[in-house]
C-alpha cells in the first residue's frame, strides 16, 4: 500500500529557496512531484523541469537518521551508521521521498569512503560531508540543484567528483582542501563559482563555460598543480573578481572553443 501510495503523491513545497529554471532564470521551488515514476520540480514563474525517473524501492543502509522538512519530505543525516564505509541513501522513507542531506548530515566522520545519492535529492546542505578525510568518490545526480557552502570542505581523500549538470551554483567553499581531487568538469549552465570553491586542490587543467557570469576572489587559491584555465568567454566578464587566481601560476585561455591545440 506505501509503494501505491507514493507513486501518486504529490508533493507541495512551502520553502522560498532561489533556484534556477530549465532556462537557468532565477525563480522558487514550488513542488516536487512524482509523476509516473519521474522526478517533476515545478517553479513560481509557471516553469518545471523533469529529473528523470527515479528508484522507488531502493533500500538504504541501516541507522541513517531522518527529519521531516516543512515541505513535507525528509532529509537525512549519518546517525548510527558511523562505521559504514559505503552508505546508501534510499529515495524514500516511510513511502516519503528524501528530498535533502541535512547540513552536517555527514560532517567530520572518517570512515565513509563512498555515497550513493539517490535521484530525489535535491539538496546537499551546508557542510554536509565536510572533513569527511576518507571520503574518496561522490556522484552527484542531475536531481540536485543546490550544493549549500562547504558541502566537501577538506575532504583530503577526494578523488573522483561527478556534478549534477543542473546545478547553477558552485558555493564558497565547497570543494576547499580537496587535496586529492586532480579533476573536475564545470556543468555547462554553471552561473557562480563562490570565494575559494577549489582552494588548495590537486586539479592540473579546467574549463570554465561562458555561462559563468561570477566568479569570487581565490577560487584556485594555492592551486599549485593548476596549469592551465581554459575559458570560453572571449574577455573575463565583469562579474569575475581581479583575483580569482589568487595563488597559482595557471595560463588562461580566453575564447576557449572546446579545441585544446587552439
Amino acid at each position: 500500500m506505501k509503494k501505491i501510495a507514493f507513486v501518486f503523491l504529490v508533493i507541495l513545497l512551502a520553502f522560498t529557496i532561489v533556484c534556477c529554471d530549465s532556462e537557468g532564470m532565477k525563480a522558487a521551488i514550488d513542488s516536487i512531484e512524482i509523476v509516473n515514476g519521474e522526478l517533476v520540480v515545478k517553479y513560481s514563474n509557471g516553469s518545471s523541469r523533469n529529473f528523470g525517473r527515479v528508484d522507488l524501492n531502493s533500500e538504504g543502509t541501516d541507522g541513517l537518521s531522518y527529519y521531516p522538512l516543512i515541505d513535507g519530505t525528509y532529509e537525512v543525516s549519518i546517525g548510527a551508521a558511523t562505521s559504514e564505509k559505503i552508505i546508501v541513501i534510499p529515495s524514500s522513507y516511510n513511502g516519503i521521498p528524501v528530498t535533502k542531506i541535512a547540513d552536517n548530515g555527514f560532517s567530520e566522520n572518517k570512515t565513509l569512503e563512498q555515497v550513493v545519492i539517490p535521484q530525489t535529492v535535491t539538496r546537499i546542505g551546508y557542510h554536509a560531508f565536510g572533513l569527511c578525510s576518507n571520503l574518496k568518490s561522490i556522484e552527484i545526480p542531475n536531481s540536485v540543484i543546490e550544493l549549500e557552502d562547504s558541502a566537501f570542505f577538506w575532504c583530503e581523500g577526494l578523488e573522483s567528483v561527478t556534478l549534477s549538470e543542473n546545478i547553477k551554483e558552485i558555493n564558497p567553499l565547497t570543494f576547499s582542501g580537496c587535496f586529492s581531487l586532480a579533476e573536475l568538469n564545470i556543468p555547462v549552465g554553471t552561473q557562480y563559482i563562490g570565494r575559494e570553491a577549489f582552494a588548495y586542490s590537486k586539479i592540473a587543467e579546467i574549463t570554465i563555460p561562458d555561462s559563468v557570469e561570477i566568479i569570487d576572489g581565490k577560487v584556485f587559491e594555492y592551486c599549485v598543480n593548476l596549469e592551465t584555465v581554459y575559458c570560453e568567454a572571449e574577455i573575463a566578464p565583469n562579474g569575475w573578481s581581479e583575483n580569482w587566481l589568487y595563488g597559482c601560476q595557471a595560463e588562461v585561455f580566453y575564447g576557449y572553443k572546446g579545441t585544446k591545440e587552439e
